[in-house]
């Protein structure tokens, strides 16, 4: 991977060149991934871009593409019920704090999000922000425990718009 494809790839996953330095370049031995001014000479091909790095970012890269498909194949079959258009709930997290997953796949959930609901086929798509407080004030008065399922079930009661 050369300078401008590392560069093309941070943007399309959606990650800062912070995040990118923080989340896609951790590994076992820096936890926190690299220091930003290292990402930046990658990016600036001053430095070889890492083989580890450019599959990192290859990995995120497909994930994103699985997580399209996976909501396209969810429009599809909310328009093929009964012949009516439901509309789908998606969860975005602004944060990486509120992100139930690991966060290398924050960003490229976000990306994948975005895509889908420009999408013009995409009009039922409802997008939900997440709200960590309201969500757990209501999930403990529910007496949930915090799953997937029941941040699907809080999104879907958040008014539109």
């Amino acid at each position: 991977m050369n300078a401008p494809e590392l560069q093309a790839l941070r943007r399309l996953l959606f990650f800062s060149v912070a995040e990118a330095a923080r989340y896609l370049a951790a590994d076992e031995q820096r936890p926190s991934g690299v220091e930003e001014r290292t990402w930046n000479r990658w990016e600036a091909g001053k430095v070889p871009v890492p083989a580890n790095i450019a599959s990192t970012v290859r990995q995120a890269v497909q994930y994103r593409a699985s997580a399209i498909e996976a909501m396209c194949a969810q429009l599809a079959q909310a328009s093929a019920s009964a012949g009516q258009t439901e509309t789908l709930v998606f969860i975005w997290y602004a944060e990486v704090d509120d992100w139930p997953h690991a966060p290398v796949l924050w960003r490229p959930a976000q990306s994948a999000l975005a895509s889908c609901f420009a999408d013009p086929a995409a009009e039922p798509v409802h997008l939900v922000a997440f709200d960590a407080r309201a969500f757990n004030l209501w999930r403990i008065d529910q007496g949930l425990a915090d799953t997937a399922d029941v941040r699907s079930a809080w999104a879907a009661l958040q008014p539109a718009g």
